[in-house]
């Protein structure tokens, strides 16, 4: 019945427990957008690192809540285009975004602010900071605040210099309700707040018109029981040596009021359980206490219980957040001491204080090793997502631990915001921001071979993608060296495997039988070995003798060529293929320099082929058990092969392979891609123009009949611009995606292709900001397509996979599965139940299966 089904019955099952609606219409066909990219850094050179997030806000601008991130130099998956970068962006659903077309400098606080009367149609994001700068498509920049309404952002009057602290405040004498900014002297009486009521900005008299006026830096409403009043925390006092950090407004003018200790500098505001909360850099009389105090009624202060100290120049935060425990303060940029005076303080931390005590931290790091210092954490939002409440934490930081505080290994890679779900099946489990594959960590010059790398392989009894090369995480979830997707679901290595500082880096892996046991061998940039992981182990151990390339592998393959009494291992690296016989290794002959190895069929049954140089003569040969045969004409190629796959165009099974460089075939040039007719190399029409690095390729049909992709960092496909992804169709050559964005030189061109199910994955480091269906314009604020570091492609229709309950035959038991289902019942093998591809699993599909069984061709 196989001649009926579109596509190949891949049976995933689910590996974990997880709720499923099993009336869950199919999933759309087409570009795949639901992998949400991560928040990056864009530094000068490019590599990201963690960017700032200085403040998180949640607000509905007209289409629906979003959580809205302020800071310095983000962007939206691995990188924009060259020299773009944002300070302020927003997550909504799973998806982070860039607002408007582009904001620049930096951005120290956002707030969704409702100004009533004074502006009328609800809150609006008020967003200001240094140099901060909001620009629509084709216009000017909006200086040092702006207001985005839903459509573009605003210009709020004049305001100079920039501010550090936004509120909303009525005091009470006529004037309504007005926005309120903080920061650093306004004019020459010392100034440290503005308001504008909508229409004008008014500046408001120092809070020391008589003494020291250094900076405000934080503005909260709170009602001590004489009724609300806008309080502001910052710098400033009677004398330099005086600080008292903290006044009142009453409507006319500031009362300044006590400080937690002489001297204080505060840096942050928050009203918790009815008390004002401070925080800043103080001592109270209390020995080792500090940083955090409540205000009493009386107007004395005391402490939330635990040793804090101040961390470096940088001061403490407050922000207060619902969780799954209640409403909690949560402090952060602060060094904790566990254990009280003299112990050793644990910096970089996040602390959450109920009222009554303070929860264990978790700690961020600047990078995977606590050897780089700690990071950051400034600020604590919670926002539904769409799948379960969640807390976001933000920052500037790049790692992060929830173990014991002092000891790695750190759980998760991270760039400066992470989320803790409140409920479901993660429920207080910290996860990076993507739901793609996130190999970030690794890029920041710890590890020199840190190529990604994808491959499909059938472990624990399905079909799926395996991601190799600097990984830290899939699908939101950590992971180290390795993470496996079935297509719904991720499985990751949660454990570093002991070695280096920062764990060896597996850049190529296959199931294998050990000890009666399926084991992922995996290949590691240490000691040149091949070994597996036992789960929930931290041992690495070794599958056979160490072997010289193993740090460079791209593929491990069994292979059985008649001559070794059943399949052995093939590891193909950057200049050798090598086989495990007997517990030893040898290279297949070394009269050839292999750069690639493929195991197909070409119509006479399983083969290993490789693309060699042989004596000089680039090609590709077919392994006879002894020998490498050369196929082919000698010297039509210019360089030996580096990608190598079978496509059927429909006149049958060729093979089609990559190599740098133009060659010559029978007058005609081949440039960087041809297939083998008989004995010549032939073109791809013009072939892929641009670019020096290895092409990824894969065969698939989108539903438009069978087309060969190609990924790599060419700008041409055949005459036609295209930067990094095309396909060679009906052909010719049609531009899919630009996923190479940038203009400088410098291009993202690690990629690699891999078909599961009826979808075509895309792995690598491409642009996602701005990544767009080839040949539309640059928008840097639609981000129509998102990804991080993996974009699909679904069939169109989706594939009609009859076998639902993965028996290996389609039967009765699949009807009965199927009825089952749309009587409500569980669908634990993950199957597609919307045969009829109509969104809705009903009797029609019931009987579009009984039609099948019948004879009938699956729709």
């Amino acid at each position: 019945m196989s001649n009926q089904f579109r596509g190949v019955s891949t049976c995933v099952f689910i590996a974990i427990s997880a709720a499923i609606s099993p009336l869950a219409p199919a999933q759309p066909c087409g570009l795949r957008a639901d992998f949400g990219p991560g928040v990056t850094g864009l530094p000068p050179n490019y590599v990201p690192s963690p960017p700032t997030i200085n403040s998180l806000a949640v607000h509905d601008d007209g289409s629906g809540p979003a959580l809205y991130l302020c800071g310095y130099a983000f962007s939206f998956g691995q990188a924009d285009p060259a020299g773009v970068s944002h300070s302020v962006g927003r997550i909504r659903g799973m998806t982070a975004e860039s607002v408007g077309y582009r904001t620049d400098g930096v951005a120290l606080a956002a707030a969704s602010l409702d100004l009533q009367s004074n502006l009328p149609g609800g809150p609006r994001l008020y967003v200001t900071g240094p140099g901060f700068a909001a620009r629509n498509a084709g216009g000017g920049a909006i200086t040092n605040i702006a207001m985005w309404d839903g459509q573009q952002w605003n210009s709020v009057g004049t305001l100079a210099p920039p501010g550090r602290a936004l509120a909303v405040f009525d005091d009470g004498h006529g004037g309504g309700t007005q926005l309120y900014v903080a920061g650093d002297p306004l004019d020459p009486s010392g100034s440290l707040v503005s308001r504008w009521n909508g229409v004008a900005w008014e500046v408001l008299p120092p809070p020391a018109p008589s003494g020291t006026n250094v900076v405000g830096r934080a503005l909260t409403v709170f009602d001590d029981g004489s009724g609300p009043a806008l309080y502001l925390a910052g710098a400033f006092g009677a004398t330099d040596s005086d600080l008292s950090g903290l006044a009142k407004w009453n409507g006319q003018g500031w009362e300044v009021l006590h400080a937690p200790a002489t001297g204080a500098s505060l840096s942050s505001l928050a009203v918790f359980q009815n008390k004002l909360y401070v925080a800043g850099s103080f001592s109270l009389p209390e020995p080792g206490k500090g940083g955090i105090a409540a205000r009493n009624p009386d107007g004395t202060w005391s402490g939330i219980g635990a040793s804090t100290q101040t961390f470096g120049i940088l001061l403490p935060t407050l922000s207060v957040a619902s969780d799954a425990n209640g409403l909690a303060l949560y402090i952060g940029n602060l060094a904790w001491m566990p254990n009280g005076v003299g112990s050793a303080s644990v910096s970089g931390c996040f602390l959450r204080y109920d009222g009554s005590s303070v929860t264990s931290p978790v700690r961020t790091y600047w990078s995977l090793s606590s050897s780089n210092g700690a990071g950051r954490g400034y600020c604590v939002a919670a926002y539904n997502a769409g799948d379960a409440p969640s807390l976001y934490l933000a920052g500037n930081f790049s790692a992060y631990s929830t173990g014991t505080p002092q000891t790695l290994p750190l759980t998760s890679a991270a760039y400066s915001i992470v989320r803790i779900p409140q409920s479901g099946r993660q429920a207080g489990h910290i996860l990076e921001l993507g739901t793609g594959v996130n190999t970030g960590i690794f890029l920041t010059g710890e590890f020199n071979n840190n190529r990604p790398n994808m491959l499909k392989v059938r472990f624990q009894g399905r079909d799926q993608l395996a991601f190799f090369g600097g990984i830290g995480g899939g699908g939101g979830e950590p992971s180290f060296g390795y993470v496996l997707f079935d297509g719904e679901h991720w499985t990751t290595n949660p454990q570093r495997v002991q070695g280096t500082s920062a764990g060896p880096l597996f850049v190529a892996g296959v199931p294998a039988q050990v000890d009666g046991e399926e084991r992922m061998l995996l290949a590691s940039t240490e000691s040149s070995s091949l070994g597996y992981i036992i789960p929930g182990s931290t041992m690495f151990t070794a599958y056979g003798p160490s072997v010289f390339g193993a740090s460079q592998a791209r593929s491990l393959q069994f292979f059985d060529d008649g001559t070794t009494n059943g399949p052995v291992l093939y590891m193909s690296g950057t200049s050798r293929i090598s086989r495990l016989i007997n517990g030893f290794w040898r290279d297949l002959p070394t009269t050839h320099s292999t750069n690639s190895m493929l195991i197909g069929d070409l119509g006479d049954g399983q083969r290993l082929y490789a693309g060699v140089l042989d004596f000089g003569a680039a090609g590709v040969s077919v392994w006879n058990g002894s020998d490498l045969v050369l196929m082919g004409t000698p010297g039509e190629l210019p360089a030996g092969p580096t990608t190598l796959v079978i496509h059927d165009d429909g006149l049958g099974p060729r093979l089609y392979a990559t190599f740098p460089g133009a060659g010559q075939s029978q007058g005609r040039t081949l440039n960087r891609i041809a297939v083998l007719e008989g004995q010549h190399w032939q073109p791809l029409g013009e072939g892929l123009v641009g670019g020096t690095s290895i092409i990824a390729l894969a065969s698939f049909d989108d539903g438009s009949g069978p087309s060969l992709y190609a990924a790599g960092d060419f700008t041409a496909a055949g005459s036609t611009p295209s930067k990094g992804f095309a396909r060679w169709h009906n052909n010719a050559w049609e531009p899919v995606l630009d996923i190479n964005n940038r203009n400088d030189g410098t291009h993202y061109y690690d990629f690699s292709l891999a078909t599961l199910g009826d979808c075509l994955y895309v792995f690598g480091r491409f642009a996602t900001t701005g990544l767009r269906p080839a040949g539309a314009p640059i928008d840097i604020s639609s981000n129509a397509i998102l990804g991080e570091n993996l974009i699909a492609i679904r069939r169109c229709p989706p594939a009609c996979f009859p076998d639902l309950n993965c028996d290996g035959a389609v039967d009765q038991g699949d009807v009965d599965y199927l009825i089952n289902a749309v009587s409500g019942g569980d669908n634990p093998a993950g199957a597609n139940l919307d045969l009829n591809s109509d969104d809705v699993v009903d009797q029609a599909d019931v009987d579009e299966l009984v039609n099948v069984i019948a004879g009938a061709p699956c729709q």
